[in-house]
């Protein structure tokens, strides 16, 4: 996986008004760095998301507080 290119999609979504693509791409960079173990990225990627109000946003608060447990 690409972490730079999923953010550059990410942000190209936003420019064109699609927030529920970015949400989706910054939702598989987290993903990305949670696996590759930097919590940290994953921690910001996810606060990323949450700016964006997504509609499932208690599970990506869930998942906030799970990536800051494992610091």
């Amino acid at each position: 996986d690409k972490p730079e290119l999923r953010g550059r999609l990410a942000e190209f979504h936003l420019h064109e008004g699609k927030v529920g693509m970015a949400i989706s791409e910054l939702d598989q960079l987290a993903i990305f760095y949670e696996d590759v173990g930097a919590i940290r990225n994953a921690i910001r990627t996810v606060e990323q998301i949450l700016e964006l109000e997504p509609l499932n946003r208690a599970e990506y608060e869930t998942a906030l507080l799970r990536l800051r447990n494992q610091q």
